[in-house]
């Protein structure tokens, strides 16, 4: 047990011991102090959450998913609000490890495993991040994938360099995510969509990328000269002849991207 819970359980406690012995007349306090008794209790419990954070390894669940024999994968994952970061680099016979408190299940079809995440808000107040918003993962990084991301209010690193990615999709809301596409995966295909949201993406060096942008009132930035313009999109000159490619497609609302 953690001491968020530890806190949660006794405030609830307390408050039911004082509404319970104002009602039985054990002792006498008016109803309209009670609220801000717990108030006072709460931002108390919130200023030593921010000097005294969780040791990350107390609240962290292992996490391990095999391949089961199965030559591709597919990903999907729901991630409410926190850190999340993804990075390649796994190997062997799981499929993803790492750390965090998330339900998952997976199950095989044919010769591709389907695996499902979803990591939601483990508490009522969602300023609760320094323990159980977090979650780590490692993808194995021979395998070809395919990867679909929803999240919130996140601060998400994907650092698919190191990965056989073929299609990632991201769909966020008021969200941060720093993204190094896969840099040996033959062709890539990505799409990011968000409303008021933040985008750092990388393209690592040899890998040839075609870039469409449709946005709002945000900001959008390419590199041009990595990616000149090229009609309605952003195209590096030898994207048809090179080893390999990403095909990026941008659909931002009052978002602010960089692509680099």
């Amino acid at each position: 047990m953690n001491k968020h819970n530890l806190f949660w359980g006794a405030l609830l406690i307390l408050a039911g011991v004082l509404f319970l012995g104002n009602n039985l007349n054990w002792f006498s306090i008016r109803p309209q102090l009670i609220f801000p008794i717990v108030l006072i209790a709460l931002g108390i419990y919130t200023l030593l959450s921010r000097q005294w954070p969780d040791d990350q390894n107390s609240i962290a669940d292992s996490i391990q998913i095999p391949l089961e024999g199965a030559k591709r994968a597919e990903l999907r994952l729901t991630y409410g609000a926190g850190k999340f970061s993804l990075s390649g680099g796994g190997s062997g016979t799981q499929l993803l490890s790492g750390s965090g408190s998330v339900q998952h299940s997976a199950r095989r079809e044919g010769d591709t495993l389907r695996v499902r995440l979803e990591h939601g808000l483990t508490t009522f107040f969602p300023w609760n991040w320094n323990g159980a918003q977090r979650l780590k993962l490692q993808l194995n990084a021979k395998t070809p994938a395919i990867i679909k991301l929803e999240c919130g209010a996140a601060d998400s690193t994907l650092d698919l360099r190191d990965t056989q990615v073929q299609e990632i999709e991201i769909e966020t809301g008021a969200s941060s995510t720093t993204l190094v596409m896969p840099q040996r995966a033959g062709h890539t295909r990505a799409k990011i969509s968000g409303g008021a949201a933040n985008f750092d993406i990388t393209v690592p060096e040899g890998v040839a990328a075609r870039i469409s942008v449709e946005s709002g009132l945000g900001s959008v930035m390419i590199n041009e000269q990595r990616f000149p313009r090229n009609l309605n999109a952003y195209q590096s000159v030898d994207y048809d002849k090179a080893a390999n490619t990403l095909e990026l497609m941008i659909e931002v609302g009052l978002s602010s991207v960089q692509v680099k």
